[in-house]
């Protein structure tokens, strides 16, 4: 209680930027302890700012990371209706990533700043389009609804990552077609993604085109071959006719 009651005396920014430093150091996992240190400081920022967007973006990954997974969806809903009526305050665009880790959504939003520098609105909507497509891989995950991993793709449509899931998630509900496109382009894209890679072979089978799948099955051979410390071992591809 006395360190809820000091957390409540502390500046919105203060107290994100309080939340993002209890996640540790960068370049390693966020621990469960850290997360749960960190999630008082978000959601008390969030009182004293219900329009931070990185605060509600850092309060759902760090429930995400605790096992909160209802209140991580409940909180990426929200999230998304100010990313909807208000979007981003450009005061934001600077906010660091929570859990401060090396991830491709880090790099992408360091990345929007410095290829728009100088153009304030471009920055703003090129982090928009990054907080809605976490935001609904968020819904995606913890739902399993179809709808949201469409959501997730549609906002960020050349995210190979993106494409993958939502062409597992329609393979998981026998779309085989719809799922082979989204795969192979996720594979084209990205062909060291093995889940994706694996879900494409997968899919192959499942719709009876075998052709394609020896086919690409030939081809993942051959990069594993030409890129061992990239691709160990895998039983499908080993035990694939």
């Amino acid at each position: 209680l006395h360190d809820l009651a000091q957390i409540q005396k502390l500046d919105a920014e203060v107290l994100f930027l309080q939340g993002v430093a209890q996640g540790g150091l960068p370049r390693r996992q966020t621990t469960e302890k850290e997360a749960r240190q960190a999630a008082p400081f978000f959601h008390q920022c969030l009182a004293e700012d219900s329009r931070h967007l990185p605060a509600s973006l850092s309060l759902t990954e760090s429930l995400l990371l605790v096992g909160e997974d209802q209140l991580a969806a409940g909180g990426a809903l929200r999230a998304l209706e100010v990313l909807e009526q208000t979007g981003l305050n450009p005061s934001h665009l600077d906010s660091p990533r929570f859990p401060p880790v090396q991830d491709r959504f880090r790099m992408e939003w360091e990345k929007a700043a410095w290829q728009n520098a100088g153009n304030l609105q471009a920055e703003i909507q090129a982090k928009e389009k990054l907080l809605r497509y976490r935001l609904c891989a968020i819904l995606a995950e913890v739902t399993g609804e179809l709808v949201w991993f469409h959501e997730a793709a549609l906002a960020w449509p050349d995210l190979p990552e993106s494409r993958a899931s939502l062409g597992c998630a329609l393979a998981r509900q026998n779309q085989m077609v719809l799922a082979l496109e989204h795969l192979q382009e996720a594979v084209a894209a990205d062909p060291f993604d093995r889940q994706a890679a694996v879900s494409l072979y997968q899919a192959y089978l499942e719709s009876e085109q075998t052709h394609q799948a020896r086919e690409h099955v030939h081809q993942q051979r051959l990069l594993a071959r030409r890129c061992p410390t990239w691709i160990g071992k895998e039983e499908w591809l080993e035990q694939a006719p």
